[in-house]
């Protein structure tokens, strides 16, 4: 997941630095991006590379397409 995505935050678009750990607020995630509560999978196609603090602040939100 991190080298499909490029070691890049799919929602704010700026690099995952890599040796950033938990606890730190930059550290790499896997974000749901269609979230579990919202009828989202948990599959490879339905996550990507996020940073923490990020995928804290999108929560259960996603965006539909119209």
């Amino acid at each position: 997941m991190y080298e499909r995505d490029g070691w890049i935050c799919q929602i704010c678009k700026t690099a995952v630095e890599r040796e950033r750990a938990w606890p730190d607020m930059w550290c790499a995630t896997l974000d749901h991006r269609i979230p579990l509560t919202a009828g989202g999978e948990h599959t490879l196609l339905n996550v990507q590379l996020a940073h923490w603090i990020c995928n804290l602040h999108k929560g259960d939100y996603f965006e539909v397409d119209l």
